[in-house]
C-alpha cells in the first residue's frame, strides 16, 4: 500500500507544486523507466509492489481519489487480524 500512496501522491503533489522540471523528471523516471522496475521487481518476487506503484500513478494522473477501501484492509504481517 506505500508504493501506491507514495505514487499517488507525488501525482497529486506535482499538480499543486510541479513545475516543467519536475513534470520532466516525473515522466523520464516514474513513468518511462517504469517498466525496468517492474523487471526488476518480477526478478526479487516484488511485482505487487511495482503494479501497485503503477496503479497509483494512475489513479493520480487520472485524478482519482486514493483507494480508500484498500487502506482499511489489514495488510499481510501487520499483525492485524481481519
Amino acid at each position: 500500500m506505500r508504493k501506491y500512496l507514495c505514487a499517488h501522491g507525488s501525482v497529486t503533489w506535482l499538480r499543486r507544486h510541479g513545475s516543467c522540471r519536475g513534470w520532466l523528471a516525473f515522466w523520464v523516471c516514474d513513468i518511462l523507466l517504469w517498466p525496468v522496475v517492474f523487471l526488476v521487481a518480477l526478478g526479487k518476487g516484488d511485482a505487487k509492489g511495482a503494479l501497485a506503484k503503477a496503479r497509483g500513478l494512475l489513479h493520480g494522473l487520472l485524478r482519482r481519489p486514493a483507494d480508500v477501501a484498500a487502506l482499511k484492509r489489514p495488510q499481510p504481517g501487520s499483525g492485524r487480524d481481519p
